[in-house]
Order: C-alpha cells, then sequence, then structure tokens
C-alpha cells in the first residue's frame, strides 16, 4: 500500500484521482460531500474515472464488486473502521510512514 502524504490542500486527492485513472481502480471516500468532489474534481480535469463509492456504500455491497480500492482521507476513516472492527474505541496508535 502506498500512501499519499502531504499537507492540506497540496493535491493528495488530485494524485488519488490520476491513480483511479490509469488503474481504474475505484476511490472510497467517507462522505457523500467528499464522493461530490471527487467527482467534481475529475470532471474539471477532463478525466474519467470508475464511479467513486462512499464507505457506506462499500460497506453495504460487502466490497464484493472490486478487488482493488484506493482510499482517500485515511486519516478520517481508520478510526471509524478499526472502532468497528474492534468494537471499541483506538485512543492511541503507531505506525511507520
Amino acid at each position: 500500500m502506498y500512501i499519499y502524504k502531504a499537507q492540506r490542500g497540496k493535491g493528495k486527492t488530485t494524485s488519488l484521482i490520476y491513480a483511479s485513472m490509469y488503474t481504474r481502480y475505484p476511490i472510497v471516500c467517507y462522505s457523500q460531500t467528499e464522493r461530490n468532489h471527487i467527482v467534481e474534481t475529475a470532471t474539471e480535469l477532463g478525466i474519467s474515472i470508475p464511479c467513486p463509492y462512499t464507505m457506506e456504500e462499500f460497506l453495504k455491497s460487502g466490497g464484493k464488486y472490486e478487488d482493488n480500492i484506493l482510499i482517500d482521507n485515511l486519516d478520517i476513516m481508520l478510526p471509524k473502521i478499526l472502532n468497528d472492527y474492534f468494537k471499541c474505541d483506538i485512543c492511541a496508535a503507531t505506525m511507520n510512514i
């Protein structure tokens, strides 16, 4: 897994949109607002990408239609994913980057 690491507004989502264009992997994001932003940005760039999913849509589908995905804003999604998996609040963690 590759992590695009940069400050807010420095092109992380745009990089992910290009990755989606080249790989044809869909982007999974946290909310409908973020999904709309991804679609609008891809349109502005003139890029065709697979339709993004919200996290809720992807989980409801069971992920059964996709072998590979790209995740936008992992820092927002990861606590929710881990809390749901472990059935408790995660208070702290470490990670190599």
